[in-house]
C-alpha cells in the first residue's frame, strides 16, 4: 500500500508539474504571436518606406537626367548659333 502511496504521489507531483509547464508553453506561444505580429506590421512598413525611397530615388535621378540632358542641349544650341554667327560676322 504504501508503494501506491508513493507513486501516487510522484503522479501528483508530475502532474503538477506539467500543469505549469503547459502555462509556460501558452505564455510562450502567446508572446511569439505577439512577437510575429509586431514583425509583420514592421515588416509593411519597411516595405512602404522601402516603396517611398524607390519612387523618391526614381524622381531624382529622372531631375537630374533631364537637367543634364538640359543642360547639354543648351550647350549644343550655343555653340551652334556660336558658329552662325561668327560665319555671318565673317560675310
Amino acid at each position: 500500500m504504501k508503494a501506491i502511496t508513493a507513486h501516487s504521489s510522484q503522479l501528483t507531483a508530475h502532474s503538477s508539474q506539467l500543469t505549469a509547464h503547459s502555462s509556460q508553453l501558452t505564455a510562450h506561444s502567446s508572446q511569439l504571436t505577439a512577437h510575429s505580429s509586431q514583425l509583420t506590421a514592421h515588416s509593411s512598413q519597411l516595405t512602404a518606406h522601402s516603396s517611398q525611397l524607390t519612387a523618391h530615388a526614381d524622381y531624382v535621378i529622372k531631375r537630374i537626367f533631364c537637367q543634364a540632358l538640359k543642360q547639354t542641349f543648351s550647350h549644343f544650341c550655343e555653340k551652334v548659333f556660336s558658329v552662325v554667327y561668327e560665319r555671318e560676322i565673317a560675310r
